[in-house]
């Protein structure tokens, strides 16, 4: 991955949808986005442990957790990590709360419907591409035990 690629993960059950997605995101972003997708909220949390991305597109209806509760879960996962939920949920008060919580954007997937429209999914992500470079150089540069030795 290079300095300038997103590391997305896409937390999504519907494999149509996250194709979709995936395909909106490369259309609106060519070349700048990498995107890692699995299918529960479980493997999502394990994603994030085993490598941390740059962003997370989370759905709220998974097999394993629903609503802002995901939000919360994923959170507490990726701390400090940017979070856009998108979702079939068109529910104002879901959308405040997953914003309460931090989400950085609540966006609805049927108001999708080709690469220019993307564009607004793309826009939280794309500050972080400028930023991508020096959040790795942070990350690597951070005190942590293992590296006294």
């Amino acid at each position: 991955m290079n300095a300038t690629e997103i590391d997305l993960l896409l937390v999504e059950d519907s494999k149509l949808d996250a194709r979709l997605i995936e395909e909106r995101l490369r259309l609106a972003s060519p070349g700048s986005v990498t995107v890692r997708h699995v299918m529960t909220l479980t493997e999502g949390v394990g994603q994030v442990a085993a490598r941390r991305p740059d962003c997370i597109l989370l759905d709220l209806h998974l097999p394993d957790g629903v609503g802002v509760e995901n939000v919360e879960a994923m959170l507490e996962a990726a701390d400090g990590t940017t979070l856009v939920v998108m979702t079939g949920l068109n529910d104002e008060a879901t959308a405040i709360a997953a914003l309460k919580l931090g989400a950085q954007e609540y966006l609805l997937k049927d108001q999708y419907d080709g690469p220019s429209r993307c564009g607004c999914c793309v826009m939280p992500l794309s500050g972080t591409v400028s930023s991508v470079s020096s959040m790795r150089s942070a990350r690597s540069n951070t005190f942590t035990p293992a590296t006294m030795y």
